[in-house]
Order: C-alpha cells, then structure tokens, then sequence
C-alpha cells in the first residue's frame, strides 16, 4: 500500500516544530519532498548497481512488460524506464513432427546486454552467436540494440522512475490549508520507509531554513 503523503507531511510537520524553526508550508513541503523522494530512489538504484540484489522497499518500482522488438533491433526505452534489470526473449518451443494436436508452446531465453567491448565480439561468434533462444544486445542513447534483430518479442524487467509526490489542498474560511486526497499524489514507497523519509524530509528542511538542529538530528544516512 503506498505511503500517504498527508501521513509523512503531519509528521513533518511535528518534527519541525518540535525545533520550532517556523511553520512548514504546502509549498516548501512539496519541493522538499521530491527532492527527498528522488534522493532515497537514486540510493537505493546504486546499491542494486553495487548488489544486484532488489530489496522489499523497491519492489513498488519494478516492472515487466513484453515489448515488440522492431525490425532495426533499436528497442526503445519505455517512458517511465530509469534502471536496467534483466531481459529475456520469448520463442516458441520445439515441437514434435509426431505432436498431435499441435499445440503452440512459449518458453523464456536470456538475453545478455552487453558492453561495448563484448557485443562486437558475441556477434562474430561463429559458436555462440545470438540466437532467439539466447540472444544479446547493448544498452545506447536511443534504446537496447537487440540481436538477433527477429528477435520478435522481448521481456524486459527494469526500475521505473517514482511519481513526484504532492500534498494537495484548500483554502479553509479561516486561511489554514486543508489536506485535498484528490489532488494529492501519494509517495510509492512502502510503509516501512515512512521514517526514512520523514528524516530526509526535515534534513532538507533544516538545510532550507539553516536550522542547525534539524540538520544534525536528521543527517541521512550515508550510501
């Protein structure tokens, strides 16, 4: 369930003026929180550069998708991509000459992405060129270069950029903002995350008003 941005906002909001370092704005809190949403993000990508390993806090930006190899091989990213995680191809299985009915069965190869010292050599490979059961590519500005270029049909799995979160609001008859569900977009992360966050949050808060407490109680962790 994803985490609600009305929920990190009050607790912000307490936090800062337990220091009482001042009223944090919508406005502010909004800024700040984008920042603090893409900073825990890009950490969280480098340590699965470093692990490989995709923890639980990162499961809400995973995708899958099947994508439509185009007859260039030039694959493109999709909109929302920001991380590589695997890729695999799609093919039909073998069947039997004898099998009847004949039924169309769909297996799942790999696909190795390459770097650029190691495509050149995979696809003058007269042993272990790229094949729809095993194929390969590289990962360019314009998308995944895909070989063998029928590849036909590709299963990519990869990190999506986080939405922006916002708390949205109104105008109450007495001035005070009031929290609006509609309008707001929570963050993505899971509840666990919330205190993470929340420190991040009031980091960047001690860091905009120059409160030298706030930096100090909430210093992110470092990567």
């Amino acid at each position: 369930m994803p985490l609600n941005v009305d929920t990190v906002y009050s607790a912000s909001k307490t936090l800062v003026n337990k220091e009482q370092s001042g009223n944090f704005k919508p406005g502010l809190f909004n800024a700040i929180a984008v920042m603090a949403n893409q900073d825990k993000f890009s950490e969280m990508v480098r340590v699965f550069q470093k692990t490989q390993t995709i923890t639980d806090e990162m499961y809400p930006f995973l995708r899958k998708k099947p994508l439509i190899v185009p007859a260039t091989g030039i694959l493109p990213y999709p909109t929302d991509f920001c991380q590589f995680v695997v890729m695999k191809s799609k093919y039909k299985k073998d069947q039997s000459a004898c099998a009847s009915p004949v039924i169309t069965e769909y297996l799942e190869g790999p696909i190795d992405i390459l770097g650029n010292n190691q495509i050149g050599e995979r696809l003058e490979s007269g042993i272990n060129a790229p094949t729809l059961k095993h194929g390969c590519g590289e990962q360019l500005n314009d998308g995944f270069h895909i070989y063998p270029l029928n590849m036909g049909t590709a299963l990519l799995t990869y990190f999506k950029q986080p939405v922006n979160p916002k708390w949205g609001y109104t105008v109450g008859p007495n001035g005070l903002e009031v929290y609006n569900p509609a309008t707001s977009t929570d963050f993505e992360w899971p509840w666990r995350s919330q205190n993470d966050l929340i420190r991040r949050i009031c980091w960047y808060f001690g860091v905009n008003v120059r409160e030298a407490d706030i930096i100090n109680t909430n210093q992110p962790p470092s990567p």
